[in-house]
């Protein structure tokens, strides 16, 4: 018989079957969620870290340019006013066109979110916009390097070199250096208005001005991102 039949208890433990399995959801989402929380937030911290590093580094080799560029113009200055300054002027302020700074980045972090996926983590559109100019300027600074480091040692730079016999005539104080290579007086004067040293000085200088832009670029958008992290709930 139908009145036989407990309805009342056969619907509460429906209601318990139904309430358990939700509960059950609800636990898993929050676990969920409170496990995605927490991978966010250590991913926010190192890359904040990163970021900050690469910020400082940035910095650094951005100023040690610019200090060379002034030293640079230095030289021409001195070779344009056509005087007789001192040879130890002319090569402490001609060395700088020389050197090939280092700039360290460290973004490791989010290229490793890059590539397992894990970025997604940072819902930002700020932050994407930012690391997307950051990489932009980073590429274009890393294709620059390697066009003036084959500068350097394969262009222009190598006929001035195979000329002077060893480059360093310029850079380095004659008597440090082997006396077959080593030019002094009149002779070393001639070798610094050589007007192949005065195209190479300012090839030096283009080259470390277009550096500075790419390293501001990349600073400025690191700084948005620090920022678009930093307003992350």
């Amino acid at each position: 018989r139908l009145t036989s039949i407990p309805w009342i208890r056969i619907g509460a433990e429906s209601a318990a079957i139904v309430a358990s399995i939700l509960i059950a959801f609800a636990i898993d989402s929050w676990w969920a969620d409170r496990n995605e929380g927490k991978a966010r937030k250590e991913l926010v911290a190192a890359m904040l870290l990163d970021f900050q590093e690469t910020l400082s580094a940035a910095d650094a080799t951005r100023a040690e340019l610019v200090e060379q560029i002034e030293r640079v113009k230095s030289f021409q200055r001195l070779i344009d006013e056509r005087g007789e300054p001192p040879l130890a002027d002319l090569r402490a302020f001609l060395a700088p066109a020389f050197i090939t700074e280092s700039f360290r980045r460290s973004v490791s972090s989010y290229d490793s979110a890059l590539s397992s996926g894990a970025i997604g983590l940072v819902d930002s559109a700020d932050f994407s916009a930012a690391m997307s100019r950051f990489t932009e300027a980073l590429e274009r600074y890393k294709l620059h390097e390697q066009l003036w480091l084959q500068f350097l040692y394969i262009g222009p730079n190598a006929e001035l070199q195979q000329k002077l016999g060893d480059v360093r005539v310029l850079l380095k104080d004659p008597e440090t250096l082997q006396s077959r290579f080593a030019l002094k007086g009149v002779a070393l004067r001639q070798a610094y208005s050589d007007k192949l040293v005065y195209a190479n000085s300012r090839t030096a200088l283009i080259s470390k001005q277009i550096k500075v832009q790419r390293l501001t670029e990349m600073r400025d958008s690191l700084r948005e991102a620090i920022e678009a992290l930093n307003a992350l709930d």
